[in-house]
């Protein structure tokens, strides 16, 4: 079916919402409520709403229309989604590898400890002299006069 031009006063509720809804305007309302809010816009826009030329669809057109607004919006939806999931997905393994990591960071400075109190013991033993203990397990030298 072909399209048709029409006056604002012959559109119906259904084109009327379209206009708007193309001129990013409120869609709510009665009819003449959307008429009302139509004009203004043509106004606005410098046209004269008594003489402008709506183009209307045919059906075939409206229903490509329809499925087309449809697809956009189901596609933004899974998007936005996948888009959280994939966030909340990262955010874990971030937390699991930073958990890890700080094991592993926490197990080898343990580990290097350690090995800084061996040489200090050896360096103890091997040193000229004579060494005792503080009470609190460290060595020293023991002076005497």
């Amino acid at each position: 079916m072909a399209s048709r031009q029409v006056f604002l006063k012959d559109l119906k509720v259904a084109d009327l919402k379209r206009e708007l809804e193309e001129r990013e305007c409120e869609t709510t309302g009665k009819k003449a409520d959307l008429q009302n809010r139509l004009r203004e816009v043509l106004e606005k826009d410098g046209e004269n709403p008594d003489t402008y030329l709506f183009e209307i669809a045919g059906d075939i057109n409206l229903a490509l229309q329809s499925l087309e607004k449809n697809l956009e919006h189901k596609l933004e939806e899974t998007s936005g989604k996948l888009e959280q999931k994939l966030i909340d997905n990262f955010d874990q393994k971030l937390q699991e590898n930073s958990s890890c990591l700080q094991k592993q960071m926490s197990e080898y400075v343990d580990e290097k400890f350690e090995e800084i109190e061996k040489v200090e013991r050896k360096i103890a033993t091997l040193s000229l002299g004579k060494w005792g203990t503080t009470t609190n397990g460290q060595y020293c030298a023991e002076v005497t006069w």
